[in-house]
């Protein structure tokens, strides 16, 4: 094992088991062998959807939970704190960028269509954004100035050579001169 360069905090819905076949999951299991110290949390949100209501009352619950598992996570000093996120659940972190105190942010498949037109324009909050499905970003949907989009044809998460967790690694690597 690697030398230890932080801590990531890994943000799946519950839909997600902890070894199920998704990104997030991949990412638990091989950045430890990079020098980073994950943390895995599935929260109550369902890609799924439900209906509106009760999502929208549900979203305080899911704002305050990122916002524990973040301080959690900071408190155990690590050093570099870093979250992955998936899908909406990425979206609740972009909301929460200025409250969560991390050093970067990893947001794979953002409902690029759903995502308000600035939302990404505000961060300033180094980040990576990973979009393999959808493989688009809308040209009126514009970046921070510290935020990198890369798309990418679809990935299976479970192969050993799997270029998401390729983007990720050398993401940290360049942004936080960590061996991943």
């Amino acid at each position: 094992v690697a030398a230890r360069h932080g801590s990531v905090l890994i943000l799946a819905s519950a839909d997600t088991g902890p070894n199920a076949s998704s990104h997030v999951t991949a990412a638990r299991l091989q950045l430890p062998f990079y020098g980073w110290r994950t943390y895995f949390a599935r929260l109550p949100y369902t890609a799924g959807g439900g209906d509106s209501a009760g999502a929208e009352k549900a979203l305080p619950a899911l704002q305050t939970a990122v916002l524990d598992y973040a301080r959690f996570v900071r408190a155990q000093g690590q050093g570099t704190l870093v979250i992955i996120a998936e899908g909406p659940i990425g979206e609740i972190c972009v909301v929460l960028r200025d409250q969560l105190d991390v050093d970067g942010l990893v947001l794979i498949n953002l409902r690029a269509d759903d995502v308000e037109g600035d939302m990404l324009q505000a961060v300033t909050l180094p980040s990576l954004v990973l979009q393999e499905s959808p493989n688009t970003w809308p040209r009126e949907n514009p970046l921070g100035p510290d935020v990198e989009l890369h798309l990418l044809s679809r990935v299976d998460a479970r192969r050993e050579d799997n270029r998401l967790l390729r983007k990720i690694r050398g993401w940290f690597k360049r942004r936080f001169a960590a061996e991943a």
